[in-house]
């Protein structure tokens, strides 16, 4: 039965494998263009999305980078973006536990951001991974959130996916009659949106829940009609379900020639496209309808060809295993470059901080001992004017940090705070920088003045006399 993972908010590819590589290598031209963060951040995006299919440790690496790039601008979206990817791939090498970690990571975003297309879509996603993790009650549970929030805010786009997944689960956790009514719904509604996939889908699910049903008449008809749309869109993989799905229904109904010959097709259809999970299913009905009618030598073949078929599926799930735990490994790693990369800036900010705050005093004294010697006013009022000026704005460097953190980074929050700071410290500023203009002239004046009697009491005849 085939299912959808959703990737949420997302741009989409439909490509020929030539063509794919193409974008790929005009998107690494992009990203050796953009100036941006967030630019590249997007761009990253895009490539780890491209290399889902069939490279998905590569999208992971990708994804992960696009997800610092994101924290590092407070750029919400992109976080988001980055950590569907990153569970998509943990998805794809079968690391559902993972996977799980980030879809969960991506819902607390879509839910602060309030989205509610992102946060159905992900509650999706998280049901099905339950759903592939045997965890019936979840999935339901997660599925029926997704349903929620699908139908509070209308959200057509989804309708058609959010009804097939609600099927495949209910279906799973053995509830049949609403994965009838569901999948039902869902059947009727691709057909008038001429949604040819989904149609073949719902129809191969339709089979599968009439079979269940033990409702023999029903199922052939559904897994006859969902081939032609099967075929004609090239999906191979629920073709071949749906081959098999006729060749039990046949073998209920006593017609084994219909059985093996359509259970035939399945297995070469799934082989021939290296669906071991199919082949493995389509291998084993074989072998035991071989075996049922005594012939002995094809049982033989295909129990031969089963066990061939697990061991290829353990042999992948193991490379699978090994795959994720080296990528962890290397986001492990490369979060921690990323680490002590930021550390390092934070340190040469600090440092800049500290440099400023100490030529603050410094051009204090320097406008102290200017105001001692003898240079023009307007110098004296300059270096009081520069020195106050250069206080409150070091007071505004320093508290910036703390307000961008409070406002989430919202350029509306700050400004309306820096202007609020602004219209209660200007008063204050002017005073100051008055009274430290007309004390600093004073002193000039004064220090003027002194010299100037020295210089007269110098130059006096009478002095001389005496």
């Amino acid at each position: 039965m085939k299912i959808f993972m959703l990737v949420a908010g997302m741009f989409f590819f439909t490509v020929q494998s030539s063509a794919q590589y193409k974008l790929i290598d005009s998107l690494y031209n992009a990203l050796r263009k953009e100036k941006t963060d967030t630019g590249k951040a997007i761009i990253l995006y895009k490539l780890s999305h491209n290399y889902q299919v069939f490279k998905p440790d590569s999208a992971l690496l990708l994804a992960q980078k696009a997800y610092s790039l994101s924290i590092k601008t407070n750029f919400l979206k992109g976080q988001s973006w980055a950590l569907n990817q990153m569970a998509d791939a943990f998805n794809r090498m079968g690391n559902y536990t993972q996977a799980l970690e980030y879809f969960i990571r991506q819902l607390k975003i879509e839910e602060k951001r309030e989205d509610p297309y992102n946060i159905a879509a992900t509650y999706m996603n998280i049901a099905l991974l339950y759903n592939n993790e045997k965890d019936a009650g979840k999935a339901v549970f997660y599925a029926f959130k997704a349903d929620s929030v699908i139908k509070k805010n209308n959200l057509a786009e989804l309708t058609l996916y959010n009804l097939l997944n609600l099927g495949e689960i209910l279906e799973k956790a053995n509830k049949i009659q609403p994965a009838l009514s569901y999948t039902l719904e869902c059947y009727r509604e691709s057909l008038k949106k001429n949604d040819s996939l989904m149609v073949g889908t719902a129809l191969n699910n339709l089979g599968n829940i009439y079979s269940k049903m033990g409702n023999t008449e029903q199922a052939v008809s559904s897994y006859q009609r969902s081939a032609p749309y099967l075929d004609s869109m090239g999906d191979d993989n629920t073709l071949s379900e749906c081959t098999l799905g006729l060749a039990k229904v046949f073998e209920k109904k006593g017609l084994t020639d219909s059985a093996r010959y359509f259970a035939s097709q399945s297995y070469k259809l799934s082989f021939n496209n290296e669906f071991l999970n199919h082949a493995l299913d389509a291998s084993s009905f074989l072998s035991q309808l071989y075996k049922k009618e005594n012939n002995i030598d094809s049982a033989f073949t295909y129990q031969q060809i089963m066990v061939d078929l697990k061991d290829s599926i353990q042999s992948s799930d193991k490379i699978k295993l090994l795959q994720s735990m080296t990528i962890e490994e290397q986001l492990r790693q490369q979060q921690m470059a990323e680490a002590l990369e930021q550390e390092k800036e934070d340190q040469r900010q600090k440092l800049q901080l500290l440099a400023i705050g100490i030529l603050v005093p410094i051009f204090f004294l320097i406008s102290v001992y200017i105001s001692r010697k003898k240079v023009h006013k307007r110098i004296i009022e300059f270096s009081g004017i520069l020195s106050i000026l250069l206080l409150f704005e070091y007071i505004t460097l320093l508290i910036h940090p703390f307000i961008a953190d409070k406002t989430n980074h919202s350029p509306f929050l700050e400004i309306i705070i820096f202007v609020t700071i602004a219209a209660i410290i200007t008063p204050s500023h002017h005073k100051i920088q008055a009274l430290l203009i007309s004390r600093l002239t004073k002193i000039h004046e004064g220090h003027t003045l002194s010299r100037r009697v020295a210089v007269e009491e110098n130059t006096n005849p009478e002095n001389g006399a005496e």
